[in-house]
């Protein structure tokens, strides 16, 4: 049997890793780089009013209504800058993590922890979920609905 942990939006920040907007937004504006005249223009607009990565989301949508046939590939440079940007953001701030190394007592807790991922729950519930679930035969994997 698989077992699929979700992770939603916000586990990151909940482990300490600055990958919020703001924070992105505020490095991407602030790097030494020699942008274009659009370039400039986008960072200055993306930076005015936009806190979270939703807002940011429908702000390039809008953004995108500024552009026409003739000067859509300068909208494209502006997202494929961003885009480029954000890689290198998140490689920055994960870089800086400190993965610990998995053996011994530490690697029996993690494993413990996510078998008995139903802890917590009422009697009932667990005892269901242990009439499925053979710790034995587990394979875990996790999907990620962050960036």
């Amino acid at each position: 049997m698989k077992i699929t942990f979700l992770i939603g939006n916000g586990f990151d920040l909940a482990q300490g890793i600055d990958t919020s907007f703001m924070s992105f937004c505020k490095w991407y504006c602030q790097r030494d780089k020699e942008d274009t005249e659009i370039i400039k223009k986008f960072k200055k607009d993306i930076s005015n009013d936009y806190k979270f990565w939703s807002d940011f989301e429908i702000a390039i949508g809008i953004y995108s209504d500024s552009y026409n046939v003739d000067s859509v590939n300068d909208y494209l440079d502006c997202i494929d800058d961003a885009s480029e940007a954000l890689n290198q953001y998140l490689i920055e701030v994960t870089g800086k993590l400190m993965y610990p190394d998995f053996k011994g007592e530490t690697r029996t807790k993690i494993l413990s922890k996510l078998l008995n991922f139903y802890d917590g729950l009422n009697p009932q519930e667990i005892t269901e979920i242990k009439k499925i679930v053979d710790p034995n035969a587990v394979g875990i994997q996790f999907a990620s609905f962050n960036y």
